[in-house]
């Protein structure tokens, strides 16, 4: 499975964000996620809240997105959603996603509620280790974490941005959650993804993906193009 990221590569433009979804549809990607949220809820971001007024789109248009996607594949589309009052937005798709920051500082009772068979579920070690959260965490200065209790959902390795996989990660969570690991892959190009499904039997791959690079955003730093997200279809067999 093929999961197209196209983030906030559409810098709020609406019809940009359309032209992402249909343009990773036609170059293989099996499932389309996007981000939705209020800029103001966006504490865990990377950039200063003026960017994130600048590319957010508004609730009506997260839902009008929904409704064009699936008029192209249907229940194929979906969201990381960060702000309480768009979770709405669960109801009108098939698959959901809870992002590595939420699932290292949210609550356990809050990944039992958000998560279901179709949640994919994102862990990144390191944020379990800068992590606050003392469900997994029993001393707030300790180099020691404890792995989330998910009974439901799609696990997830989620890289670093610009790193290449701790590959031994992998092993250590097939072992710890008896399910196939899928990858969200942050390095740059398709090598690692490749590595992944040949070497490590992942057969779950999630890229960035954008129609412009553009330097000053990270996600569309390390994106796909639309020639590299189509050579990576066709290696997992699209």
């Amino acid at each position: 499975m093929l999961i197209a990221e196209i983030s906030n590569c559409h810098f709020g433009n609406y019809k940009k964000s359309k032209d992402l979804v249909k343009a990773a549809f036609d170059h293989g990607a099996d499932l389309v996620k996007a981000q939705a949220f209020l800029p103001i809820d966006l504490v865990m971001g990377s950039k200063p809240l003026k960017f994130y007024k600048e590319v957010s789109l508004t609730p009506r248009q997260y839902k009008s997105l929904i409704n064009y996607a699936n008029k192209i594949k249907k229940d194929s589309f979906f969201y990381s959603i960060f702000s309480p009052e768009l979770q709405y937005l669960r109801e009108h798709t098939q698959f959901h996603k809870i992002s590595a920051w939420q699932t290292a500082n949210m609550s356990q009772d809050w990944l039992y509620k958000h998560a279901d068979d179709n949640t994919f579920i994102s862990i990144n070690q390191n944020l379990l280790l800068q992590s606050d959260n003392l469900d997994y965490k029993a001393d707030l200065n300790s180099d020691i974490y404890h792995y989330p209790d998910i009974r439901r959902g799609k696990i997830m390795y989620a890289t670093d941005y610009m790193q290449a996989p701790q590959w031994s990660f992998i092993i250590d969570l097939r072992i710890k959650y008896w399910q196939n690991i899928g990858l969200s892959d942050h390095s740059r190009g398709i090598d690692n993804s490749l590595k992944a499904i040949e070497e490590y039997n992942v057969t779950t791959i999630e890229k960035h993906f954008t129609l412009v690079r553009d330097s000053s955003y990270r996600d569309s730093i390390l994106a796909l193009s639309k020639g590299e997200l189509e050579k990576l279809a066709k290696r997992l067999g699209k």
